[in-house]
This record gives structure tokens, sequence and C-alpha cells, in this order.
């Protein structure tokens, strides 16, 4: 992408909004957008369950700051993307019941 001339914004707050959504918001203002999948990797099943997939959950630069975008400069959306969720496996309780007979 070839920026013509610098575009100024102040980064507004995009946590928890769809990625696709703010991607194109930001580009449509001539911002050149970065998205950095996030890893599952590690994560408990507890944990798995809970992420919310292909929301923004970090961007930079912050919120409340100045965003100039430069030919160099790239604003990243990091997030969860749902085609990489793993499945999680459902734990099945062991048998505690004794034959009887």
């Amino acid at each position: 992408m070839v920026v013509a001339s610098e575009v100024e914004i102040r980064v507004e707050y995009y946590i928890g909004r769809s990625v696709m959504e703010v991607k194109t918001e930001l580009e449509n203002q001539g911002i050149v957008v970065v998205l950095n999948k996030l890893s599952f990797a590690g994560m408990s099943n507890s944990e798995i369950a809970t992420v919310k997939t292909d929301t923004v959950m970090k961007t930079i630069p912050v919120a409340g700051s100045v965003y100039i975008q430069t030919e160099n400069n790239e604003f990243i959306i990091e997030y969860y993307d749902s085609a990489d969720q793993p499945v999680i496996q459902e734990e099945t309780p062991p048998d505690d019941q004794e034959d009887e007979g």
C-alpha cells in the first residue's frame, strides 16, 4: 500500500470489537493494518472455552494514543482466530461403579 500523505488518528478503544470491522474502518481512513493471530498453546480447556475469537484483544498502538500513518508504520491488531481454536475434549469421569454379583 502506498501512502499518499500522512494520516493522523487518535486511537479508539477497539478491544472486544470485530477484527474485520475494525480493520475495514482503519483501512478506510488510510491506515495500514496488520493482523496478528494469538496462540492457544498452553491454555487450559476452561481458558479456551472462554476466549472470544475474532475480536480485538489488543492494539499497538494502544487506545488514547495518537497514530500517524507514514510509509513504514503499521497498526497491529492482536486476536484469537476462530479457525485456530482447538476442539475441547470432554473429560469422562472414571467409572467408580463396581460390578455387583
